[in-house]
């Protein structure tokens, strides 16, 4: 369970942050990828922004919305939101080099009371609006809240007690198609420290961006499971770093889709905690990174610990998503099972990149360095 990591939490120290550094002995000329991981996530760590705006409690969105613009009028910098509670009945844009920043985790919580039909369809695959909304911009960050959506709603279905377990439109209710967490066609971003929960559809999506980190985060549950909602989404989007996450009670944690001038490659997402399968769905381009991930999946979850879209369907993954050091783990029938796609620490795997079985074939020997992220911490 992600706990205060404001509070407790030395992120200074820990991957995506700025005391972290390539370490150059590490690299092994065997996977020549290693060089681009290393390079994931915001270049130079996450910075700490300075306050330069505070709101106060339980302002409305519009009094938030002066505050970011406010800031980035100025140059930038962090909001800094008083304890309390406050609702989200549009869009809230962030800008170029701004914050939103809670004091601690839970302090702050921004409630998204926000309705969507989903009427559109067409060559996007993200129609729906966001709660939350990173677009076409640089340097901006989330940092230390609680993101909920509508609480006058009941809890999500239980997938626990056989309930329609991974179906749109719950209890009929059909305008839920709402994203907590976008960010789109963005370089350099961040969301850390936060938990991200019982989202409308998807929980937190990267799509056609850059170089953006989450980390520390706790992402659960969702309104909607069906086919391309609740999500935690990496998409067209290339060196992505998500690290110390802790994900379940959603559909997946995808890695997909592809367009020329937006590949899906060499991103990374390690050390985290994940009740949900990793997902490389419909066409990524290859060249992704999982690594020293903890993975069980309960026994009502539909996937195993990797796994891959439908044929027919979907595009198969591309090549070269490698896996190491990785504890993944199944429960069935109330016994918890090593699963088959459970690499450990002597090889290095990846995903076989056609509809072939098994999902997980053996890649070489592990690394001379003991990892494939190249990325030394303060206390190595």
């Amino acid at each position: 369970m992600v706990s205060d990591t404001h509070a407790k939490f030395p992120l200074d120290d820990y991957y995506g942050g700025l005391n972290a550094q390539i370490g150059e002995s590490l690299f092994d000329p065997a996977w020549p990828a290693m060089r681009e991981w290393a390079q994931a996530g915001v270049q130079g760590g996450i910075p700490h922004l300075p306050v330069v705006q505070e709101v106060a409690s339980g302002s409305d969105q519009a009094t938030i919305q002066r505050a970011i613009d406010a800031a980035a009028e100025g140059g930038g910098g962090a909001v800094l939101l008083a304890n309390g509670h406050y609702v989200l009945r549009e869009t809230l844009h962030l800008r170029d080099g701004v914050v939103l920043r809670g004091g601690y985790l839970d302090s702050v919580k921004l409630e998204i009371c926000m309705r969507d039909t989903f009427p559109r369809f067409g060559a996007d695959f993200y129609p729906e609006i966001a709660g939350i909304h990173f677009f076409g911009i640089q340097d901006a960050g989330l940092e230390h809240v609680t993101v909920v959506f509508d609480e006058s709603l009941p809890r999500p279905l239980d997938l626990r007690h056989l309930e329609p377990p991974f179906e749109d439109n719950p209890r009929g209710v059909d305008d839920l198609f709402v994203q907590s967490v976008l960010i789109e066609s963005s370089q350099g971003c961040w969301v850390e420290g936060c938990r991200v929960i019982d989202s409308g559809s998807t929980n937190i999506a990267l799509v056609r961006s850059q170089h953006c980190t989450v980390r520390q985060c706790e992402i659960v549950g969702g309104h909607n499971r069906g086919g391309g909602h609740s999500y935690f989404n990496i998409s067209r989007s290339s060196h992505c770093l998500v690290a110390g996450c802790v994900v379940k009670d959603i559909r997946h944690l995808s890695i997909q889709n592809a367009e020329p001038e937006h590949p899906c490659r060499y991103n990374v997402v390690i050390d985290c905690d994940l009740e949900v399968d990793i997902n490389y769905h419909n066409g990524d381009s290859g060249h992704n990174l999982v690594e020293s991930c903890r993975i069980t999946i309960p026994s009502w979850h539909w996937w195993g610990p990797f796994a891959i879209g439908v044929k027919g369907g979907h595009q198969p993954p591309g090549p070269d998503n490698l896996i190491f050091a990785c504890d993944a783990q199944r429960r069935r029938f109330g016994v918890l099972q090593r699963s088959v796609d459970a690499p450990g620490v002597e090889k290095v795997y990846r995903m076989a990149d056609d509809w072939s079985r098994p999902l997980v074939v053996e890649a070489g020997p592990a690394p001379q360095g003991g990892t494939l992220y190249a990325v030394v911490l303060p206390e190595d």
